[in-house]
């Protein structure tokens, strides 16, 4: 093969090389576009920190998307990466507030022995209540809230007033 043929030869290779991997390179999107969905969640006039907002797609087909309302009750969409929104489509809404019991860290007690084990071990003792939802009972389902949004090619913004 002559010099000049090899040097083409070569180009060509890096030339599809090259092209491969534009194909195979990350892009900054995987999977489809979600847009901006912001909101304030507020029940008698006054914003409600701590709450679960969750989007469901109509049909269970689609991708949810999910947020935690601030102290001043807003909440931003994250759908796949914090704050991204969510994909465009028909969303029935769900808003819940559990109750949550602070963990006194000072009582846990790690890489006990079995004899710590044993001692430890109260059989009367009764199991933790399980969380309470602090909303009203209908927000608790996206079926039963009544909320639904649609979300569009574009930023959207969404307030929840909790009767």
């Amino acid at each position: 093969m002559s010099h000049s043929r090899l040097i083409q030869s070569t180009r060509v290779v890096v030339a599809i090389i090259s092209l491969s991997l534009v194909g195979c390179s990350s892009s900054e999107e995987s999977g489809p576009k979600a847009y901006p969905v912001t909101g304030a969640v507020t029940q008698g006039g006054k914003p409600v920190e701590g709450a679960s907002v969750v989007f469901v797609p109509y049909g269970g087909k689609g991708m949810p998307a999910t947020a935690l309302t601030d102290a001043d009750g807003k909440y931003k969409l994250t759908t796949t990466k914090s704050g991204d929104g969510a994909v465009p489509g028909s969303y029935k809404v769900k808003v819940l507030k559990w109750d949550k019991a602070p963990v006194d860290t000072s009582k846990m007690v790690r890489n006990m022995t079995y004899e710590e084990e044993q001692k430890a071990y109260n059989p009367d003792a009764k199991p933790a209540a399980p969380p309470k939802n602090l909303l009203p009972k209908k927000y608790e389902s996206e079926n039963t809230s009544g909320l639904s949004h649609m979300v569009a090619e574009s930023p959207s913004t969404f307030d929840i007033d909790l009767k």
